[in-house]
């Protein structure tokens, strides 16, 4: 008969930080990991992967992240139930900050159910970046006020997150620089946002200029969300189109 194994009732301690984790707890480590990084705690995400047959585009949350290691987001969900470890294989992540599309490739580490419902990310090795200031712009029509701008009426022809094509009645040259007032078809007011003047362009006695916004101006942001909705709005009509 064999004997038993006795059982050893040896207290551990506690292992450090160090000794459980290869990333350091340290405070300066974590800003370290942190700083500069082309993404911020609090954006909003728009996420673009296989469920099922088919290819599904819905919203998220940046948590949080490590730099080179991890990106925490809130799961996904898809008619209020969230989406688990078995779809999130591979997922396309796109973000606006500062007036700039960034976008990567990922996929899922790790997932957390209720009751926080997070999505554990790998870190991308490659951030792709599209400036809004030379993309899709949106062609409306829109009033605008300015100093100086005569008795004729004047207008935004099109907009984009960063400036506008405007259509004049006064002269203007490169570089002048001027406040602008016009209301977003959503309601918003925006009063007095500076623009400088990159190009201008007469045909059939019809001036326009294209001005670029100065971001610094408080009602800048307004304009930046707007056309952020529009054009997700006009990229869902397309896909369901298709």
């Amino acid at each position: 008969m064999d004997k038993e194994t006795p059982v050893r009732n040896e207290v551990k301690k506690n292992p450090s930080a160090e000794e459980t984790s290869p990333v350091s707890s340290k405070p300066s480590d974590f800003l370290e990991r942190t700083k500069n990084a082309p993404i911020h705690v609090g954006t909003e995400v728009y996420l673009e992967f296989q469920y099922g047959s088919k290819n599904v585009r819905t919203k998220s949350m940046l948590i949080g992240f490590s730099r080179d290691e991890f990106i925490i987001i809130r799961a996904p969900m898809i008619n209020g139930t969230p989406v688990g470890i078995t779809y999130l294989k591979d997922i396309i992540v796109r973000y606006m900050l500062e007036g700039k599309v960034f976008g990567f490739k990922t996929g899922l580490m790790d997932y957390f159910g209720p009751p926080y419902y997070l999505s554990l990310l790998r870190y991308p090795k490659n951030f792709e970046e599209v400036s809004l200031r030379v993309g899709p712009r949106i062609q409306m029509v829109i009033p605008v006020r300015r100093e100086n701008g005569g008795d004729e009426e004047e207008s935004i022809l099109n907009l984009s997150a960063s400036g506008a094509l405007l259509h004049l009645a006064a002269p203007v040259v490169i570089d002048d620089r001027f406040p602008i007032s016009f209301i977003l078809p959503n309601g918003t007011a925006v009063k007095d946002l500076f623009c400088v003047v990159r190009r201008v362009n007469m045909t059939h006695r019809q001036l326009t200029a294209g001005v670029r916004f100065e971001e610094e101006h408080p009602d800048y942001p307004a304009v930046e969300a707007y056309v952020r909705q529009v054009l997700d709005a006009m990229a869902f009509l397309k896909e369901v189109d298709q």
